[in-house]
């Protein structure tokens, strides 16, 4: 009787995990839906304000772009699944949250100026999603040590490649994202100030990774919602 109520129990929690996944893939679907949607609607009302001169062509161009970026990194699901890369659903979520966050609140909306903290607080939260990414590309891997130390790995890697994005736009386009003059005043800083938003910019990357890094190598994501489990 004992065998048969845990055989049940087993079978019980495994549908529950597949109904919660389930609704959670429907979530990431309507999110990307309305996402589109925002982006599609935030296009229209900056060309309106183009058309009256209320923007500058430059900064309706930057936006175009960083709208078009948008687009491509929420596609990115997509491709993984193309390839048969699996990563958990709420991974998914956070991915997507992540870009919307990190793009459109931050850099459209420009809330990056507005609120001190918002570029610290989305690179530490990047760096532990990546994390969680990387983790599911390599945890073939036995070791715990070598998991870690590719996971944190991976995590300050694309972090190096954000601050490469920041520093081509800041070139190319006279921008200000790596803050290197005043947000406020345009005075340019000089020293090691010039450089202070970067570097806490990849110490926030840093410690997410390794805050990520040694919660999924510890084994504490068990339903499997941030890790795909491979069998």
């Amino acid at each position: 009787m004992q065998t048969i109520v845990i055989q049940y129990k087993r079978c019980y929690s495994i549908s529950m995990n597949k109904k919660t996944l389930k609704i959670i893939d429907v979530i990431n679907i309507v999110m990307i839906i309305i996402f589109n949607i925002i982006i599609a609607g935030s296009l229209i009302y900056e060309s309106i304000l183009l058309s009256t001169l209320k923007i500058s062509t430059k900064t309706f161009s930057i936006h175009l772009i960083q709208h078009v970026i948008i687009v491509l990194c929420i596609s990115v699901p997509f491709f993984f699944l193309k390839f048969n890369i699996k990563i958990g659903e709420i991974t998914k979520t956070l991915y997507l949250l992540f870009v919307f966050f990190a793009i459109w609140i931050g850099s459209i909306i420009n809330i990056y100026d507005k609120f001190k903290y918002f570029d610290i607080i989305i690179h530490l939260f990047s760096g532990i999603l990546i994390s969680i990414i990387s983790f599911s590309l390599i945890q073939q891997q036995k070791s715990r040590a070598v998991q870690l130390l590719l996971v944190v790995s991976i995590t300050v890697f694309i972090g190096v490649l954000w601050e490469f994005y920041e520093f081509s736009f800041d070139n190319l386009l006279n921008l200000n994202m790596q803050r290197t003059a005043s947000p406020y005043t345009g005075e340019a800083y000089i020293g090691k100030y010039a450089i202070f938003d970067t570097m806490l910019d990849l110490f926030s990357d840093f410690i997410g990774g390794l805050l990520g890094g040694l919660f999924i190598t510890l084994k504490k994501d068990k339903q499997g919602f941030l890790i795909y489990k491979i069998n």
